[in-house]
């Protein structure tokens, strides 16, 4: 299960000004909501492509790359590439460039588009709406397995004898098929052998049932039964408590309402809302505990692979759409990982920074504060309550998997340092009286020289496959005069 969140990008009316979002804050925004969301151990960010007032990005490879410089494992996809009026081609190099710049990260999620704007834009007749898309997409697909080709079709000029640089460094580059629910969507996917992406934006999680049995049956008269994977992309909003999750109605209200006379969109009334949000249903807005049952609930209902959220929709606030991510990503995903027996990677993703604040209780972690910059962040002390002590290996008493990656994530950016078999890790920072097994008691600034980058176990790269699940890593004090600190027992992922 692989478990992400996506942008589409849509800018909102300012009340204090009356004026649109601005769309360099928007993208600003976007930006260091990818980049929290791979420190805090997600999978996936993805984003939209709309050409309209009402939305900031009309090109997501150029956002992505911008993300991709800033980040290192979190896969990075359009949600979704509006293949109808663009030029195959010029897409497969945009995504082939944002893959050598990733280093192998890039997705390209193709669809048809559910806006009008785009098809008078680019000159695209909509008469010709299917086949326009069904022609593109052969030649995209035939632009990531040939280097070189001979093509000749209805909507674009021929191709001769050409090269199509650069390629990508994936081979295939992957690409995804966007299904909005339409039966021809869903078989066409199948019947190619494409994962596909399914968007459920309201409706029941069991009405999507239809779509994915005609995708699975097409895929298996057409002999891709193994090549076969599901996801779903929804709308997230993860809330401390249920009625801080109705709160939110004033926001996907005006994401979705028309925002001129014909235009596209529809009003959502508050029982309409409330309906979504119930159990069963589509919307994942609620608690934690609420979203987890969604997700294990689809896929035990549709077999899904991977769960995109769609976190920053309607002009919610930054700091609620921060928070809701990392509920999303330290309490449902590590919850939803551990119900389905999924371990995350096999090593522990480089982590750029120091780790946020966390206060573990229970085996659920809490976060508390907010940092200051994009790393340097300050743990916070724990409270009376929790401080009893902890015995094994500090997982199944103490942090779950967000939490023990907090851990590590605790040791900063200053050095890289390399580990070999027999070290031991050490929290160390200036004031401290000592390490701790405790990440909440440790404070930490990152400037310290003992804030060290851990990227590498028993010699070996992390991310290589050759670190377990469960490690501990010892790390001896070099250069350091704080005092020896306790053992800490982590888990890696």
């Amino acid at each position: 299960m692989e478990i992400g969140i996506a942008s589409l990008s849509d800018t909102q009316l300012v009340p204090e000004t009356g004026q649109l979002y601005p769309a360099g804050r928007r993208h600003a925004d976007i930006l260091d909501y990818a980049e929290l969301a791979e420190r805090l151990g997600l999978d996936l960010f993805g984003l939209g492509e709309h050409h309209s007032v009402d939305f900031a990005v009309s090109s997501p490879a150029v956002v992505l790359s911008a993300i991709a410089a800033r980040t290192s494992t979190i896969r990075l996809a359009s949600a979704v590439t509006v293949l109808s009026v663009l030029d195959p081609v010029r897409v497969y190099q945009d995504f082939a460039t944002l893959d050598l710049i990733s280093q192998g990260r890039a997705e390209i999620v193709a669809g048809r588009s559910a806006f009008a704007e785009p098809f008078a834009l680019f000159g695209v007749d909509m008469a010709g709406y299917d086949a326009v898309f069904a022609e593109k997409l052969d030649l995209l697909l035939q632009l990531r397995r040939k280097e070189r080709l001979s093509w000749k079709g209805r909507f674009r000029p021929p191709i001769t004898d050409s090269a199509v640089t650069p390629r990508a460094q994936q081979n295939p580059l992957p690409v995804w098929l966007g299904v909005g629910g339409s039966p021809g969507s869903a078989q066409r996917a199948g019947r190619l052998g494409l994962p596909m992406m399914l968007g459920l934006i309201g409706g029941s999680i069991a009405d999507a049932r239809h779509a994915v049995d005609i995708y699975r049956a097409a895929g298996e008269q057409a002999g891709h039964a193994d090549k076969l994977s599901v996801g779903i992309a929804t709308h997230v909003f993860a809330a401390e408590r249920s009625s801080a999750a109705r709160e939110v109605y004033p926001y996907y209200r005006e994401f979705l309402r028309p925002k001129r006379p014909g235009g596209s969109g529809f009003m959502v009334s508050q029982p309409q809302f409330m309906a979504g949000i119930a159990p069963g249903n589509a919307l994942m807005i609620g608690t934690s505990e609420e979203i987890v049952a969604k997700i294990l609930e689809a896929r035990k209902v549709l077999g899904v692979d991977r769960v995109l959220g769609l976190v920053d929709w309607g002009g919610l606030p930054r700091a609620l759409v921060e928070e809701s991510i990392t509920r999303y990503a330290t309490e449902v995903a590590p919850a939803v990982r551990s119900a389905l027996g999924v371990t995350v990677g096999g090593a522990r993703r480089r982590v750029s920074g120091c780790g946020r604040p966390i206060r573990c209780r229970g085996g659920s972690p809490r976060w508390t504060g907010r940092g200051e910059g994009r790393g340097g962040v300050t743990p916070t002390a724990a409270r009376p309550e929790d401080t009893a002590p902890r015995t094994g290996t500090g997982v199944d008493r103490g942090c779950d998997r967000a939490g023990q990656a907090a851990i590590l994530q605790v040791i900063g950016h200053s050095r890289r340092q390399r580990l070999s078999d027999g070290d031991s890790l050490r929290l160390t920072s200036p004031g401290h009286t000592g390490a701790t097994d405790r990440p909440e008691q440790t404070r930490h600034t990152g400037e310290s020289s003992t804030c060290r980058h851990v990227d590498t176990y028993a010699g070996a790269p992390i991310g290589t496959g050759h670190l377990p699940a469960f490690a501990e890593i010892r790390l001896p004090e070099r250069e350091s005069p704080a005092p020896a600190p306790r053992r800490l027992t982590a888990r890696v992922r």
